[in-house]
């Protein structure tokens, strides 16, 4: 500021290392705040300059010796660029700071790799069935995997989280039921299953789709009565000597003396 009002030279210092003296910066920029003063043009603030240059410009413009010039605050010289020789080809590979663990990532954060640098990411967690997709939390389709995680014969339905295997709905004709797998209808026995309406003289046939109620031995069917009556086999003499009817069948018996043979209806002499 001093060089500037008595019209010295602003020269570069001799040991400045920097490539411009801020000796000589300050003086210009204070030379220049002068020659408007001088001129009678207003002192205005031309931030075209840049900074210490504008305000240097204004202490000078305006005659504020007393004031002193700011901290000048240097940034560090970056080192230039070597320029690949001639021939040469450079290539530059991504540092992956996730992998080395050289990130910054607290917890409850993923470290993301890009390239030249890296990003943390929210760590979301999700629960059984759902899937994690752009950070967010989506329902798993099971009914849509394979294999179907329903056996045959039921609908897969899908549910948030999970799944229901509903049985499907087979409608079968009467005497007919669905098979266990609920692909196919199958013949329902009744006579198996008690289902029928066959009396005790009666024995149970099971027939597709239904059943039928057949005379048991020993019994007739009467047509007028529609039911089975007993036969009385004694009236067909099948004993050798005395004969009982009973329900459905008949009893031989011996005279005093004798015995029933093993075939039931001859009796033997007692030959003891």
């Amino acid at each position: 500021m001093i060089a500037a009002k008595e019209h010295g030279v602003c020269l570069q210092a001799e040991n400045d290392l920097c490539e411009r003296s801020h000796f000589k910066l300050c003086c210009d920029c204070c030379s220049l705040g002068l020659k408007i003063q001088k001129e009678g043009d207003s002192c205005e603030s031309n931030l075209n300059l840049g900074y210490p240059c504008n305000h240097m410009m204004m202490l000078c413009c305006n005659g504020e010796e007393q004031l002193l010039p700011p901290e000048i605050k240097l940034l560090a010289k970056s080192e230039p660029t070597p320029e690949p020789k001639k021939g040469k080809v450079m290539y530059f590979h991504d540092v992956d700071e996730c992998s080395l663990n050289t990130h910054t990532c607290g917890r409850g954060e993923r470290c993301v790799n890009t390239a030249g640098s890296f990003v943390c990411a929210v760590d979301v967690t999700c629960d059984i069935g759902f899937t994690l997709d752009d950070g967010v939390c989506q329902d798993i389709n099971e009914c849509s995997s394979s294999p179907a995680p329903c056996t045959q014969g039921f609908t897969c339905i899908n549910t948030l989280g999970s799944y229901v295997c509903q049985r499907k709905h087979l409608n079968c004709n009467r005497g007919y039921k669905a098979n266990h797998n609920g692909t196919t209808c199958i013949d329902i026995d009744e006579c198996a299953g008690g289902a029928h309406n066959c009396s005790a003289e009666q024995a149970c046939h099971n027939v597709a789709g239904s059943y039928r109620c057949d005379c048991k031995a020993g019994y007739r069917f009467d047509t007028f009565r529609r039911r089975c009556l007993d036969v009385n086999e004694c009236e067909q003499n099948p004993c050798n000597q005395e004969c009982t009817n009973i329900y459905g069948s008949y009893q031989c018996y011996c005279k005093e003396g004798y015995k029933l043979g093993d075939d039931g209806a001859t009796c033997e002499g007692n030959m003891g």
